[in-house]
């Protein structure tokens, strides 16, 4: 990683000062950990966490993780800005591998979670794209991944059925789907457009079918333009989608009111992460009777990427403050290695970046998901993650506008360029 900035220079010059601060803070009970996280307190990851701290402390009763719950994601991001900036970094704390954490980490202000599995010997018992997700461009790994997701298109079987349709097999196909069903009075996709990710998700799907993920890592250094040919093909595609697929508002809706539109039959297509399973699923532990998923279309037999190639991703890491990789530390990380992929997935039914056994008595659903894990071969990055935040905030309205028909493709491609032209000259 080289890279340089007014925010990474203020970083490197409170990193000193900050580790010495923390030290001094955590001294007088150096073995509880404060881990403050935007996860869900109620979810997969959380629970099996603190079931394992639970296990691990009745051979090491003076170790403890404690939780700091910030629900709201951009409230919680600019938490960890001040703290970092102030030299007050928690423990451990939640981030993607992007730019800003990139600072953090030339700043010297966390430890390297590569060196630290290997060490260990615990590498292998990650699944390959969960850790590879977390890694930065040099390959470098420093942040611990938790989950391992795989992204798709639920559908409502009967909707699809009532409209004499098929689950689209390219994108060519998944506009006449959209087409067909609005003909039948039915709202075909509902999105979270508040959001931000769901909309740049469908975005970056014509490029990465034509150039896999050379478009986008060439994109953020200002190689190759967002009003090129793959680009715009993104920004038409998404212009679309905005007028003949999604529902009303979808601007303005957030993550559960276009779930929840679709777990009410308000809209016939949802795209979600596997994150999001417990939700579709019957007591059973399978996909309610109605609810079935195709994977991200192709364009056609030109595409780099293949089928099987699609949105697989760890979602996001934990880091672990430099001065907090103590021994004890790392002797949980081991144990958490043996402990935390049995205990989220059969207890809490969560899909972990462990390595599980895939068993008999497993619902098929989960072995069909396991399978398509496996069976990734190449997977798409996320544009929000490797887009710096300035671009990321552009993205976010003009997206919103491009969707709407405010904008036209070439408009949205001047703005986005014009972004990443201004944080490309800053470095």
């Amino acid at each position: 990683m080289v890279r340089s900035s007014i925010t990474g220079k203020v970083l490197r010059g409170v990193a000193v000062g900050a580790l010495s601060l923390a030290i001094g803070a955590t001294g007088a009970n150096a073995e509880t950990y404060h881990y403050i996280t935007a996860k869900q307190p109620n979810g997969p990851v959380l629970q099996a966490l603190m079931d394992v701290v639970a296990e691990f402390k009745k051979t090491h009763p003076d170790f403890d993780i404690t939780l700091e719950h910030i629900p709201d994601r951009p409230a919680y991001l600019q938490k960890i800005k001040i703290l970092a900036t102030s030299g007050e970094l928690p423990e451990l704390f939640d981030a993607d591998a992007e730019p800003y954490y990139e600072d953090i980490v030339e700043a010297g202000l966390v430890a390297n979670i590569g060196e630290i599995f290997d060490e260990i010997g615990i590498t292998d018992k990650y699944i390959p794209f969960a850790l590879d997700y977390e890694r930065f461009d040099d390959g470098s790994l420093w942040l611990i991944p938790w989950e391992a997701n795989v992204e798709y298109f639920y559908y409502h079987k009967d909707m699809f059925e009532a409209a004499g349709v098929d689950p689209p097999a390219t994108i060519g196909d998944f506009m006449d789907v959209c087409t067909t069903l609005g003909e039948s009075g039915v709202t075909p996709v509902s999105v979270a457009g508040k959001e931000g990710w769901p909309m740049y998700r469908y975005l970056s799907m014509p490029s990465w079918r034509r150039m896999g993920n050379e478009f986008l890592d060439r994109l953020k250094v200002g190689e190759i333009s967002m009003g090129s040919e793959a680009g715009l093909e993104d920004a038409q595609f998404f212009q679309e989608l905005g007028a003949n697929c999604f529902q009303q508002g979808f601007a303005s809706a957030d993550y559960t009111t276009a779930l929840n539109m679709f777990l009410s039959g308000q809209s016939a297509i949802y795209y979600v992460g596997t994150w999001e399973l417990h939700s579709l699923l019957d007591e059973n532990s399978e996909l309610k009777d109605d609810i079935a998923y195709f994977k991200m279309p192709i364009i056609d037999e030109n595409d780099a990427t293949g089928p099987d190639d699609f949105y697989a991703h760890s979602g996001i890491g934990t880091a672990i403050r430099a001065d907090a990789a103590t021994d004890e530390m790392k002797d949980f990380l081991a144990f958490l290695a043996d402990r935390f992929g049995d205990i989220s997935h059969h207890t809490y039914g969560g899909l972990p970046s462990l390595k599980i056994e895939v068993t008999d008595e497993m619902p098929q659903i989960y072995k069909d998901i396991l399978a398509d894990m496996e069976a990734v071969g190449e997977y798409a990055r996320v544009w929000d993650v490797k887009l710096d935040a300035a671009t990321v905030d552009t993205l976010f309205r003009q997206s919103q506008l491009l969707g709407l028909g405010e904008i036209t493709p070439e408009q949205f491609a001047e703005e986005i360029d014009r972004s990443i032209q201004q944080y490309v000259s800053g470095q």
